[in-house]
């Protein structure tokens, strides 16, 4: 997904591990890496997965109350070269509250804990 569809910004990608298009990062450093997100609810429910390689890692989900929200999640995992990590909403468009913008706290982070070469 491209972000600035959600108005979201990068905040760093200096290596371009991460793809502003697809919303994936592919490893290029095999080793255990830290991946979270947080994310802002607005409108709907969310529910919302971690995927590693098309297998979902990680899976969040949180009930719209009428009021803003937030989700997270976080984990470890080893990644080898070429390996991919993402972000997914599941559930269909019943559960995309998933909200972005300019001023928004929504988040996608990972970074290397220490290489395996």
């Amino acid at each position: 997904m491209d972000l600035s569809a959600l108005g979201g910004r990068i905040l760093y990608n200096e290596f371009g591990h991460y793809d502003v298009v697809t919303g994936k990062f592919t490893c290029h450093v095999a080793g255990v890496y830290y991946f979270t997100y947080h994310i802002t609810v607005f409108s709907r429910n969310i529910q919302v997965s971690l995927v590693k390689n098309g297998a979902k890692v990680l899976h969040t989900k949180d009930g719209y109350t009428g009021s803003e929200d937030q989700a997270s999640g976080g984990i470890v995992l080893p990644l080898k070269l070429g390996d991919e990590v993402w972000l997914q909403v599941t559930g269909g468009e019943r559960f995309n509250g998933l909200f972005a913008d300019e001023d928004d706290d929504t988040t996608f982070t990972g970074f290397l804990l220490f290489s395996s070469s």
